[in-house]
């Protein structure tokens, strides 16, 4: 259940597919922030650094991190937080994760 303007939606009122969409773009912006900031951590890293000191291994890091817990924080109630496609493939193929929210 979400509010959206000033209605409280229910997932059981949205037309078939809604709800799968919903999740598909939430993985996709939640994969797109993580790598986003990610590569952004590593570019800074060499620019500001001269090679891989610990320092910028640290940054690179940090910014991993950052870029996952902010998509997990942000999307986890909508898509279960689970930005990692071949887990979440193997886990629908050995059954622990069902097919149907994949």
């Amino acid at each position: 259940m979400e509010v959206v303007g000033f209605k409280i939606v229910d997932d059981g009122d949205l037309p078939f597919g809604m709800a799968h969409l919903r999740e598909f773009l939430a993985e996709f912006i939640g994969t797109f922030f993580l790598i986003f900031i990610g590569c952004g951590g590593v570019y800074g890293a060499f620019t500001v650094n001269s090679g891989l000191t610990s320092a910028a291994i640290l940054q690179i890091a940090f910014a991993f991190g950052l870029g996952i817990g902010g998509s997990v924080h942000l999307f986890s109630d909508i898509s279960g937080g689970q930005f990692n496609l071949p887990y979440r493939l193997l886990s629908s193929l050995l059954r622990k994760f069902p097919l149907s929210s994949s």
